[in-house]
């Protein structure tokens, strides 16, 4: 179903696109640049936990030659950042600067999974 191919919710690459999309969105209402976080908080714990699996799913993926496996992490992180950006401020927060940085790392990792799926990772939608 065309619908379901193109959804901007679920399992899709549309999903992960938007997911994509929507941090480059955040990194340009933010005013402070993106630097890499120097210190972690308790906040941050499940994102940055899941950011670290990424060498972990390609590695999976390349081995058995079965790029689910970086479908299914990729939907996980963007899933795993939601939860993060809904309870906390990125943007006009007292930790803005470290938040910032978490969510460039967060879209690296993005467009880098889905240029190795052969997806766009576009800037904004």
């Amino acid at each position: 179903d065309i619908n379901d191919a193109v959804s901007l919710t679920g399992n899709t690459g549309s999903y992960l696109q938007y997911a994509h999309a929507r941090a480059r969105g955040i990194l340009v209402k933010s005013e402070q640049a993106a630097t890499f976080p120097t210190e972690l908080f308790d906040e941050d714990r499940l994102l940055v936990r899941k950011m670290s699996e990424y060498a972990e799913a390609v590695n999976r993926a390349t081995e058995s030659l079965e790029p689910h496996h970086i479908c299914a992490y990729l939907f996980e992180l963007a899933q795993e950042f939601n939860r993060y950006y809904e309870k906390n401020q990125v943007v006009g927060s007292d930790k803005e600067a470290h938040r910032v940085g978490l969510v460039a790392v967060y879209a690296d990792i993005l467009k880098a999974g889905l240029t190795i799926l052969g997806i766009a990772a576009p800037e904004r939608l």
